[in-house]
């Protein structure tokens, strides 16, 4: 039988995180943020800089050659919804094709929302199929990333990438 007493006790041990503790009692000359970011093309960097209060910036020389993507990819009724000067797609998850509202499923502590797996997955059939329309295959693959908040999300859309053809995800290797 745990007390508030014990709660309390243990609270801090179970909860804190040793950097972070250290981190905030260290001296502000100890101190420093890496703001300079190698990985990403600015229009990613800059969806994600919200998150670190717009202070980071692209290291990268000639970012858009060195993550240029040169894909081109069409939705069924054949408008472009990627081309080679977007790096960033907000698609909407809130309806399904049927016009239906889909909300997210409480999973655990997790949340889930089968629409945007099965979008995610209808996105990595088109980016395999463009990339091997530029030469890629299961010997020259690119690396592909899906962000999501959540981890059973993250499972399911790992589980379902596992379940679809190898030819169909044979150009890419998702990360």
């Amino acid at each position: 039988d745990f007390s508030r007493k014990d709660f309390d006790k243990y609270q801090k041990l179970v909860t804190a995180s040793l950097f972070q503790e250290m981190f905030e009692n260290a001296a502000p000359e100890l101190k420093s943020s890496l703001t300079v970011q190698f990985r990403m093309h600015p229009q990613i960097e800059k969806v994600i800089n919200q998150f670190y209060e717009n202070q980071l910036t692209c290291g990268i020389i000639d970012p858009e050659q060195k993550r240029q993507h040169g894909l081109s990819i069409y939705a069924e009724d054949s408008t472009t919804f990627l081309t080679p000067d977007r790096h960033v797609l907000w698609l909407d998850s809130s309806k399904d094709p049927m016009n239906k509202w889909v909300e997210e499923e409480q999973d655990g502590t997790s949340k889930v929302n089968r629409l945007e797996v099965d979008m995610a997955i209808a996105l990595v059939k088109k980016l395999n199929q463009a990339l091997k329309e530029q030469g890629y295959n299961e010997n020259r693959r690119k690396d592909v990333g899906i962000i999501t908040f959540y981890g059973k999300q993250l499972g399911r859309i790992y589980r379902a990438y596992r379940q679809i053809p190898i030819e169909d995800r044979d150009a890419l290797d998702m990360r």
